[in-house]
């Protein structure tokens, strides 16, 4: 197999490749989504035919992307778990939030999670719901918005609805 040093080199590689996206993009717009294995080929279709739409959506308003490339899909194939990073612009960032938000509710829609390994956080708390330029806490598309209300509640009644103020639940 690999020797430790080989692979090091090899998780620096494959952590260099978002990073390295993100110094093109007006801001980080990606997944962290997880599906059951037997979805994932039907995962992948789906993240093709929603980056076809937008690289049509990104060419036409001017927007070359990086090489004229205009999203990156990396991760954990064989867990499930994927990463699908959007380039954007000022001009298509909400275009890119959208097909976030689409993404996220078809892993969800297949007996996924929204988020995987990184957790939610505060820049995926809130996603775009059915094309419209809203954000809906993830919690709420898991769970429902009276989960988000008994959230809400238990962090008043703990004292902590300073703790991690707008991320899963919205401001008091």
């Amino acid at each position: 197999w690999f020797s430790p040093d080989k692979v090091q080199e090899i998780r620096r590689f494959r952590h260099s490749i978002p990073e390295g996206t993100n110094d093109f993009v007006y801001r980080k717009v990606g997944t962290d989504c997880a599906v059951p294995l037997d979805r994932m080929k039907e995962t992948h279709e789906y993240w093709i035919e929603q980056l076809d739409e937008y690289t049509a959506y990104c060419r036409k308003e001017g927007f070359v992307g990086l090489d004229n490339q205009f999203g990156v899909e990396i991760g954990h194939p064989f867990s499930g778990h994927m990463h699908y990073n959007l380039l954007n612009s000022k001009v298509t960032y909400e275009e890119a939030r959208k097909v976030q938000g689409r993404i996220i509710q078809k892993a969800i829609e297949l007996g996924g999670v929204p988020s995987g390994e990184h957790g939610i956080g505060a820049k995926t708390a809130y996603v775009c719901v059915d094309g419209q330029f809203y954000d809906v806490p993830l919690l709420e598309l898991l769970y429902g918005g009276l989960a988000v209300k008994e959230v809400s509640y238990l962090k008043v009644q703990l004292g902590a609805q300073n703790l991690n103020r707008g991320v899963l639940t919205p401001f008091f």
